[in-house]
Parts: structure tokens; sequence; C-alpha cells
């Protein structure tokens, strides 16, 4: 996991949000079993969560958190997900904004951002390319900005400090073995995908 350093200058600054979102956890299938249910109930209770606040630092930081949609569960769940992480350091604060599924407002939501004096940003780029040139606005303005599970295209260390996303063929083979142990390698699987046109390889086909 990468982290937040307390120092702006560290290119770590805005990381340690993004990362907590992005981790996942493998959880073993369900079984006629009371005991190994109960095991598979903790291992998802347990998930993602940790107490760490070594990353936190003491300095003062404006987090800016963006997301494009921000309206079907996975990024509900991933949006509060970093808040959680980000709201465990009491020198952090959270500028939160939503893009509705409107390209126009996510680049005015990050140009409104960065005008509010955010010192990094955490952004799920939907609209991939086209956000890219307010990224890299916000990176000349001196903004930490890290793009997560969703390309905006460009080039990182250039127009944002990093772009994180998941190991797409791992989840595929991981989500593949797991639903052929659950339906007992017999039965039909339809597999529905998220947001039409999102450039984010978030949802993986089982055959990946």
């Amino acid at each position: 996991m990468v982290r937040m350093s307390a120092s702006l200058k560290s290119p770590r600054t805005a990381i340690a949000a993004a990362a907590i979102a992005i981790g996942t956890i493998g959880v073993s299938p369900s079984t006629s079993s009371a005991a190994d249910q109960a095991t598979n109930d903790r291992i998802i209770e347990a998930a993602g969560k940790t107490n760490d606040k070594s990353f936190c630092g003491t300095k003062p930081i404006t987090l800016g958190i963006h997301d494009g949609f921000g309206i079907n569960g996975w990024s509900k769940s991933s949006m509060a997900a970093v808040r959680s992480e980000a709201a465990k350091c009491p020198n952090v604060n959270q500028i939160v904004r939503i893009g509705q599924g409107d390209l126009q407002k996510s680049i005015a939501d990050v140009n409104g951002m960065v005008a509010q004096g955010i010192n990094a940003l955490v952004i799920i780029p939907d609209f991939g390319k086209s956000q890219l040139p307010s990224l890299r606005n916000a990176t000349q303005a001196g903004v930490k900005v890290i793009a997560w599970a969703a390309d905006p295209g460009g080039t990182a260390g250039k127009d944002y400090f990093a772009y994180v996303d998941q190991d797409v063929m791992a989840t595929g083979r991981t989500n593949g073995t797991w639903m052929v142990k659950a339906i007992h390698e017999k039965g039909n699987i339809v597999y529905l995908g998220g947001p039409p046109g999102n450039p984010g390889p978030i949802h993986v086909p089982l055959g990946a």
C-alpha cells in the first residue's frame, strides 16, 4: 500500500486515501458448513479495515475527493472507504464532490476544489481523457493528483502524480474460480457491468 505523507512535497501525499479503496481481499466460497460460513462472514466484516494512522502525519492537509458518477453501489462504497480512511487523520480536511455522471460538472468540481486550496486530490475520472486537462491544470497548480479506477490517459508523473488500479486479470481469475465453486460447476451466469462507457476496468468478465 502506498501511504500519504504529512509533507506536501512528498509524492506520497495523496495516495493513502486511494489505496484503502483499491485493496481487495480474497473470500472463500460459502459452503454448507456453519463454521465455514461464520469464517466467511468474519473475513467480509474485516475486509479493508485497518486502525493504522501512521500515514497521517501532523501537517494540515486539505484533501479533495471526487467521483465522476457517485450514484451506483460500487461508487458509494468506495467513496465511503476513502472518506473513512481520511477521517482517521485529525489533520486532514476533506472537500468532497460528486460528478453525478456529468462531464462538465466533474471538470467544474475539480477546478472549484483547486480554487478552494486543496493540497491533494483523489479522483475517479470516469470520463477518461476528457478530464485530463482539468487534472493537468490541478497538477500545475501544485496539487498532488491521484487518479484511480478509471484511466485518464496522459502521462503519470507529468499530467498527474499517479494512476492506481486493480490487477484485472487476477480479479477475473479470482471471481471465476469463486463462482465455479459457488455453483458447484453447474448453472448459467449473467454478469452485468457498470455505467455504460466507463473506461475503468472495475467490472471484469468471469472468463478473464
